[in-house]
């Protein structure tokens, strides 16, 4: 029996990237960023959302792509790491995709030692990049965002 992957599709600085399904809780328009002072280089800063404060990724940091300022048209997807919500900014969330396992192309076939990458496919209008957020967020990244969280606290 053959496995179905499950992907939010989303641009990041036009380039086409997913996440699996699991790990997203919910998709919102981007709000004000709070900037933290010291905090990793990972970390934009802080939105509160419904009453919880969640650390915000600069995955374009992570994966090295230009900097851009917050949009009007930006969103959030939040999702879960190995020990909090974490919100994810992106240019847009282009919907769900269901992909065999099969389609998908390991990492190390491309290129060895390709981090945070767990597999790219071609879909009809291109490439798409799929993301690990366990392998995007290192235990030392974990630490650092726990620590500006009771800095904040």
């Amino acid at each position: 029996m053959d496995r179905r992957e499950k992907l939010l599709i989303f641009t990041l600085s036009g380039l086409s990237c997913a996440l699996p399904l699991a790990d997203i809780e919910r998709i919102l328009r981007a709000v004000e960023i709070s900037p933290v002072p010291r905090a990793p280089e990972i970390i934009m800063g802080l939105v509160n959302i419904q009453g919880q404060i969640i650390p915000v990724l600069d995955l374009r940091k992570l994966l090295h792509l230009p900097n851009a300022e917050v949009g009007l048209n930006d969103q959030f997807i939040i999702a879960r790491s190995e020990s909090r919500p974490v919100a994810i900014l992106v240019d847009s969330v282009l919907g769900l995709s269901e992909l065999d396992a099969t389609e998908i192309v390991p990492p190390d076939r491309l290129y060895p030692g390709i981090e945070f990458l767990e597999g790219v496919a071609g879909l009809q209008d291109g490439i798409i990049y799929i993301y690990d957020l366990a392998k995007l967020l290192t235990t030392a990244d974990s630490v650092e965002i726990s620590e500006c969280l009771q800095a904040v606290s």
